[in-house]
């Protein structure tokens, strides 16, 4: 009786929240807040777990943590979608239960496939290209240019802590890293944690790597869209790999990147 109850204000919510938006707008102007995708949420979560929390439909009504869990378990479910804002002081989060339309899929896949065709246009265009002039600086404060490198291979692994295949695939780096151990080669992982969160991430789950934390901007500048995404940089500072965005799965990336350093290890500088 009870789900049958939370299936008929589920069916009322989707006729009836359209109108209510329309009639009620002014409570839902999120306009001074900031939106957060998932992961920037549960970051949120994970530095203040006591934040204060607030459930609202799209109407501006409120609903409890039980109701979401009864609408995660019926068909309809498909139908909505959370949404999650802050106020600039991250002290308050709104999360937002929203009605998720077919013209809402659409755009995600629409925007979903544009995004692969620049992440390709992207590798396209790294491949090849020289990075010398490249500078990032790890979180104990040492300075890095590419240029100054010369001689060295280079793999960048590109992470952040809630990326779940970022952190399947670190034990299989390690593996890489002890094979070339003494070689002339350096592991970078590059996030746009700041150095705090990777900190705290590295007592729970070892990434021997050198960290380069706070580097949205390096992520940008390099065309970075996909995660986890590794690039490799030969002896002459050149990008001679660039990760597609769904190599790692069946661990065949790191496998043909351990080739590619050895292979250019043997060149001569």
């Amino acid at each position: 009786m009870k789900t049958a109850t939370w299936k008929i204000r589920l069916l009322l919510l989707l006729t009836v929240i359209p109108i209510l938006c329309v009639a009620q707008s002014e409570k839902l102007d999120m306009s001074g807040f900031i939106q957060l995708n998932n992961f920037k949420f549960l970051d949120l979560l994970e530095d203040n777990p006591s934040i204060e929390k607030h459930y609202v439909l799209e109407n501006g009504e409120t609903y409890d943590q039980e109701f979401l869990d009864s609408v995660k378990t019926l068909p309809e479910n498909e139908k909505f979608v959370q949404r999650f804002f802050t106020n600039k002081e991250k002290t308050v989060v709104y999360m937002q239960l929203a009605k998720y339309t077919t013209e809402d899929q659409e755009r995600v896949n629409d925007e979903f496939q544009d995004k692969l065709k620049q992440a390709k246009k992207n590798k396209n265009k790294l491949i090849g290209e020289n990075l010398s002039e490249l500078v990032f600086t790890d979180f104990s404060g040492n300075k890095y240019k590419i240029a100054e490198l010369k001689g060295k291979v280079i793999l960048l692994n590109f992470w952040f802590t809630k990326c779940g295949s970022c952190i399947k695939e670190i034990p299989d780096l390690h593996k890489m890293q002890e094979k070339f151990e003494g070689k002339d080669v350096l592991f970078f992982a590059v996030t746009y944690n700041e150095a705090a969160r990777i900190q705290n991430f590295l007592k729970k789950v070892p990434f021997n790597f050198t960290h380069v934390t706070d580097s949205q901007a390096i992520i940008d500048q390099l065309g970075v869209t996909f995660f986890p995404t590794n690039i490799l940089i030969d002896k002459q500072g050149e990008v001679i790999f660039f990760s597609d965005f769904d190599a790692f799965i069946g661990g065949k990336e790191l496998q043909n990147i351990s080739k590619l350093i050895s292979k250019n290890l043997k060149k001569e500088q």
